[in-house]
């Protein structure tokens, strides 16, 4: 992993105004007026751990280079894409969790949001493309456990498609990713054995379309996967 760039976990309990409305744009969170209110009590919890401790990777199914096999979890982006290499097909799934420890379990949910950043300039090129169709994907909870340092295409976690989220596709290249998961992470926290973070994954795994964002080895410690929660 990188050297840290940012404290380990950057977790607090403060209040936060957001904005713009997300990607689901759910009741709970866009037009909650509290939400919106800088003199709101409601508490926010943010979870957005860097280099050092956050958990993320992408795998990748491309037989040429035994791609199948290799671990992709220190790579400074993670994305759901489907391309081709030398005119062979590629797909590729991204994985992430967090510490959900750090969520008082006394406490109720609100409302959560998971905020990915795009990213520039990678090995993989930069942002989002739907160059061939819509890149629209969907996050899905991991159910068996995985090592960011292990973790391959053959060798991946599963999944359950309960409470999957599915988020709407784009055409801009750099759009930055605010979507609300309340469900999810409630299903998370109600079945701690059976859950172990996030997939991304296309809903089409045609090529050619990517979504690309940064990872918790990012250079721009900002842009590292975020949760955000609203708790009451």
């Amino acid at each position: 992993m990188k050297k840290p760039l940012i404290p380990i976990f950057k977790v607090f309990l403060f209040i936060i105004t957001f904005t713009s409305c997300t990607i689901n744009n759910y009741y709970d969170c866009c037009n909650n007026e509290d939400v919106q209110n800088e003199n709101s009590e409601n508490n926010f919890i943010v979870i957005q751990p860097n280099a050092e401790e956050g958990k993320d990777a992408f795998i990748e199914d491309y037989p040429l280079r035994d791609y199948n096999n290799t671990n992709f979890g220190t790579h400074e982006a993670f994305q759901a894409s489907t391309w081709t290499a030398q005119g062979i097909p590629m797909i590729t799934r991204a994985i992430i969790d967090f510490d959900f420890t750090l969520i008082p379990t006394h406490k109720q949910i609100k409302c959560a949001k998971l905020i990915l950043s795009p990213a520039e300039n990678t090995s993989y090129g930069t942002g989002h493309s739907n160059r061939s169709g819509s890149n629209e994907f969907l996050i899905q909870r991991i159910t068996s456990k995985w090592n960011e340092q292990t973790v391959t295409w053959n060798n991946q976690p599963a999944i359950t498609t309960n409470s999957q989220v599915l988020v709407a596709g784009t055409s801009n290249t750099m759009l930055k990713y605010e979507i609300v998961v309340t469900k999810l992470i409630k299903d998370i926290l109600e079945n701690p054995s059976q859950s172990h973070g996030l997939m991304l994954r296309l809903v089409n795994e045609k090529y050619y379309r990517r979504i690309l964002f940064a990872s918790s080895d990012y250079e721009d410690p900002s842009k590292h996967p975020k949760l955000v929660i609203e708790i009451e």
